[in-house]
């Protein structure tokens, strides 16, 4: 468990993307991680599960900004429910947050229940567009260390980019590497195999907005000259072709989508394995 945590330390992502962190994350990707309307299936989502579920502390692990939490809140303003934003950014951290939220700066390895006081309360953790930060490699290890921290019958929700289909899995994979990235963006059926041998029941799985990615503003993400990025172009275009609404290549760049999914996912007793159905 612990190793696979030390992945989200370790990993240049955090450092790399540095830059965009903080204020300036409210307008990347044409203002898609600040936008209520983009929250919004993600909120609902979330909402009815702590109504069915009944939580006393909410924790939105790579909480960034804190922008979700102050979404969640405006539907429940019950007043003995408490919220945490677990981020290893402190620029993210650094910028205002609602008072009612409670700030903690660490990642996975350091994360205990006690420090969000929930050693003797119920939990569910909340999370957008986080696990692809593992890698291929290291995802398996980090589903089980979130399921770690969880007791049977709380719930994990989150949304996570994901392909239905093989071939725009494997574009988008390629485009990151290309782009000198770890992260790694499995199929749904992957995803939620993975989340099973991990210790949860998947309930729901519902879309969420895909995030459009302009080619100039990637190279400014990740530091890619403008020469290398019109040939990391080229190479995609000759392998995938044009593929709608996940890679369309065009004379001034390219344009490509991340495509997510919301699950629903409750902790099982690993006692019993993942026969738990209730």
């Amino acid at each position: 468990m612990e190793r696979a945590a030390k992945v989200m330390l370790t990993d240049d992502c955090i450092t790399r993307e540095m830059a965009i962190h903080g204020t300036v994350w409210a307008s990347a990707h044409g203002g898609y991680f600040a936008d209520p309307q983009v929250a919004r299936p993600l909120v609902e989502a979330a909402v009815g599960t702590v109504r069915s579920s009944a939580p006393e502390v909410i924790v939105d692990l790579g909480g960034g900004t804190g922008y979700l939490l102050g979404q969640l809140m405006n539907d429940l303003p019950d007043p003995a429910l408490h919220f945490v934003n677990v981020e290893l950014s402190p620029r993210q951290l650094g910028g205002d947050h609602h008072p009612r939220v409670h700030k903690v700066c660490c990642g996975l390895t350091e994360f205990q229940r006690e420090i969000v006081g929930g050693s003797d309360r119920r939990v569910l953790f909340l999370m957008r567009s986080v696990l692809h930060y593992f890698g291929k490699d290291h995802l398996p290890e980090a589903l089980t260390a979130i399921r770690g921290h969880l007791r049977p019958g709380e719930y994990f929700v989150h949304q996570s980019a994901c392909f239905d289909d093989p071939g725009d899995a494997e574009c988008l994979n390629q485009l990151y590497a290309d782009m000198h990235s770890p992260k790694h963006y499995p199929t749904t059926s992957v995803l939620r195999d993975l989340l099973e041998k991990a210790g949860f029941a998947v309930e729901s799985i519902e879309p969420g907005p895909p995030l459009p990615l302009d080619s100039a503003e990637l190279a400014r993400r990740y530091q890619i000259g403008g020469a290398d990025m019109d040939r990391i172009q080229v190479r995609l275009a000759e392998r995938f072709g044009r593929i709608d609404q996940v890679f369309e290549p065009a004379s001034d760049g390219f344009r490509a989508w991340l495509h997510y999914r919301i699950f629903i996912g409750r902790a099982t007793d690993l006692t019993r394995g993942n026969t738990d159905t209730q």
